[in-house]
């Protein structure tokens, strides 16, 4: 099965109002992911999806995740480079 997500942006994040309006994503649900991953690790320690971000690399990369209009994923690179990816519902 072949899914397409609806949008796509890439961009850089230029200043500190166009960083906090990237950063402020929505919220949702958290979801039990795979069991043993890293994020089982942070859902059982309470550091769960739902209404933050998830930083992998320190400096290097994050994301956060988004399901109150389909799902979205917001990410953030070198703290330089933004993406924004969704499917909407």
């Amino acid at each position: 099965m072949l899914v397409l997500f609806n949008n796509f942006w890439i961009g850089l994040l230029m200043d500190a109002v166009q960083r906090e309006e990237f950063e402020s994503i929505g919220g949702g649900i958290d979801l039990w992911p795979e069991v043993g991953s890293r994020m089982m690790l942070r859902l059982v320690e309470g550091q769960g999806l739902a209404g933050g971000w998830v930083e992998v690399e320190r400096g290097r990369y994050r994301y956060a995740v988004d399901w109150t209009n389909g799902v979205t994923v917001r990410t953030i690179i070198w703290d330089y480079l933004a993406t924004e990816t969704s499917w909407l519902g």
